[in-house]
């Protein structure tokens, strides 16, 4: 008998080349919805992906990796004659990635060309969550599609949207801001980094930032700070959930991905704001511990351990 996913997402799965040293490049699969599927996954979610692949020498990659890890590929459709997006990855001394994208024509930004939105609607709706962000947004022909989507799935299932800003694929970033209103109408959670905030408004306090999202209709906004931790507000005060400490960083690429996983993998618990936020973190830290988007060495035990210590810290 089949499992029907709780959280799925839609998005695309790139072909992944990791600088491991100058001139070298590890290859690997990531992209934002589906490093969050994977770590859901590892979590014990039932997940789904829905996605438009190409028909070049990776694909099959992507096709072994989905049923390895165990997220459903029922819609995730193979286009001939499209090439799977491409992404580099360049680390500075802290671990820091800078990427470079190679998906111009690639077959997941054809999405809405060959599955159709009822379908793609039905398949949601068996679910408890629908996860996307802002790059399907700037990457998948007829967009307006997408706002058909949500507008089809809007109040019957939990809808979250990570900002995920790549200036590189859109072609002013005044189009996601102006994005933003229109998707406040259905969204239930939306993750923000800091980074992604000031790449959009500049260098804000954390204040403001909530105030602006609040202001813009969104009811739970989660803030990712990095090394910081996240935080998120709770009877008009924000609260501040710290990362826990001694974690090797060795490449923080896909860190907000994980986190996104472990907030939802909370959250589908009935947990509290609080350790949703804890939870996340705690997944985000064993991220960064290996090269890439996603950490195939990901340990749940490990996840665990440093969720407890979380706890402990906020409880002293």
């Amino acid at each position: 008998m089949k499992t029907v996913p709780e959280i799925v997402g839609i998005g695309e799965c790139l072909i992944e080349f990791n600088q491991t040293s100058p001139h070298v490049y590890q290859q690997a699969l990531a992209g934002d919805v589906t490093n969050t599927l994977f770590y859901a996954s590892r979590l014990g979610r039932q997940t789904g992906f829905i996605s438009t692949i190409g028909d070049d020498p990776f694909s099959e990659d992507i096709l072994d990796f989905l049923k390895k890890e165990r997220i459903d590929q029922s819609l995730v459709v193979r286009v001939s004659g499209k090439p799977n997006g491409i992404y580099f990855i360049q680390l500075d001394n802290s671990g820091e990635p800078s990427f470079s994208f190679r998906r111009s024509d690639s077959a997941a930004r054809e999405l809405f060309d060959h599955i159709d939105i009822e379908e793609i609607a039905r398949y949601i709706l068996a679910a408890k969550v629908f996860h996307f962000s802002a790059i399907p947004l700037a990457i998948l022909k007829r967009r307006d599609r997408l706002f058909e989507l949500l507008e089809l799935i809007n109040g019957k299932v939990v809808i979250s949207f990570d900002t995920n800003v790549r200036k590189s694929i859109w072609t002013n970033l005044s189009e996601l801001v102006d994005l933003l209103p229109k998707l406040s109408h259905f969204v239930n959670t939306i993750f923000v980094t800091e980074t992604d905030d000031e790449a959009l408004f500049g260098v804000r306090d954390t204040n403001s930032i909530f105030q602006f999202y609040s202001n813009l209709g969104y009811q739970n906004i989660i803030l990712k700070q990095g090394a910081k931790g996240a935080a998120f507000s709770q009877d008009g005060k924000i609260v501040s959930i710290p990362t826990p400490k001694d974690v090797n960083v060795v490449d923080a690429t896909g860190a907000g991905d994980a986190f996104n996983a472990g907030f939802l993998h909370g959250m589908l618990q009935d947990w509290n704001p609080l350790r949703c936020v804890s939870f996340g973190n705690a997944v985000a830290a064993c991220a960064i511990q290996e090269r890439g988007g996603i950490a195939l060495g990901f340990d749940k035990a490990l996840a665990m351990k440093y969720f407890d210590e979380i706890e402990r810290s906020v409880r002293a």
